[in-house]
């Protein structure tokens, strides 16, 4: 969650730079055009327009994005309404309405977690469904202050029309990458230990199952082994719960190394991991391969705090078979494990 956070946080500032840059310019053409139609009431209004996102620049820095937001929400807001009003409906201005309403949403999505207070879409949206209204209604019964030709209002028109698509459909990539981003990190969250960076109890239940189904439609059968770090209270007496982390992550990363596609491991709980086998005729050989992972953990030398050390590992092993159900086989692989313990630890027992 940290993560994206974080990258909510990176994007909001992108964003906002990109989209007063963007306002800025097209505020500045405006004003250009304004003094080309000699509307000197809106060229006026569009210097006031360019010196709000100028300070806007520094609001960005600051990362003040809620007074940002209300600063772009307020100038777009009350640009649109002088414009259609004084120029006329049929410049297309009031499209601009079209692209705050989803704008102000995307943007309460992204700040939503990061800043107090926060974004209250709903009366902004409703402000922006009245602007239009009201702009409508006044077009019916006055006429704008200044008119121009037909071709002038329908050039102007197109090229509004283009740049609130544009908008749109950056908003709606942009948004795109972020729900994607999101659903992804929320998925990895669902499927992965977050100490050990393995697959987590939900995740390897999900998979028990689909080996299961496999198992009985096909040759292709499974084994679960329940791997227990031995004596794992003394580790942490003695190297504090900071300790104990180290080693379930050292052994998390030695089980990754010798993890493939038929064989995937995952943290159980506490200090046990659950490792998932499948094979077609050679039962021995994942036995074999678990006697091979207990061999290498306890060979592999510990160092936390100038200190060394050994651990050993004791592992319970459950075949499939058609007469048991996947708990059964979780239970019957947990049976051997306490066997495993009570009789001198540091070894793999089968049944």
């Amino acid at each position: 969650m940290e993560n994206d956070l974080q990258y909510k946080k990176e994007l909001s500032y992108s964003n906002a730079k990109n989209i007063n840059l963007t306002l800025l310019i097209i505020h500045i053409l405006l004003f250009l055009l304004f003094m080309y139609l000699k509307a000197s009431i809106m060229a006026y209004v569009n210097i006031v327009s360019i010196t709000i996102y100028t300070i806007a620049f520094y609001v960005i820095r600051k990362k003040w994005y809620i007074i940002f937001l209300r600063m772009v929400y307020i100038e777009i807001l009350i640009h649109m309404l002088l414009a259609s009003i004084i120029m006329g409906w049929g410049y297309g201005f009031q499209l601009y309405s079209f692209f705050i309403i989803p704008n102000i949403y995307y943007s309460n999505y992204l700040l939503r977690q990061q800043s107090k207070p926060k974004i209250y879409p709903l009366l902004p949206s409703i402000l922006t469904i009245i602007a239009f209204l009201i702009i409508r209604f006044y077009s019916f019964y006055y006429f704008p202050i200044y008119n121009t030709q037909e071709s002038t209002k329908l050039v102007i028109y197109i090229i509004n029309s283009i740049i609130v698509f544009v908008f749109f459909i950056l908003y709606l990539i942009n948004f795109n990458n972020v729900v994607s981003k999101s659903e992804n990190l929320l998925q990895k969250i669902a499927s992965y230990d977050e100490l050990t960076q393995i697959y987590n109890r939900h995740k390897i239940k999900n998979l028990l199952n689909t080996a299961y189904l496999n198992a009985q439609k096909s040759s292709k059968k499974f084994c679960i082994t329940i791997l227990d770090i031995d004596n794992f209270k003394l580790i942490n007496d003695t190297y504090g719960h900071n300790g104990g982390d180290f080693v379930l992550k050292k052994v998390a990363s030695i089980l990754k190394e010798m993890s493939s596609e038929e064989l995937i491991v995952s943290r159980w709980g506490g200090e046990e991991f659950l490792i998932l086998q499948t094979y077609t005729n050679m039962e021995k050989s994942c036995i074999e391969m678990i006697r091979k992972l207990r061999e290498k953990i306890n060979a592999t030398t510990f160092f936390y705090e100038k200190k060394s050390f050994h651990i050993t590992v004791t592992c319970g092993l459950a075949t499939y078979s058609p007469y048991l159900s996947i708990d059964s086989l979780i239970k019957k692989a947990d049976d051997c494990l306490y066997i495993g313990k009570y009789s001198g630890k540091n070894q793999v027992v089968v049944k």
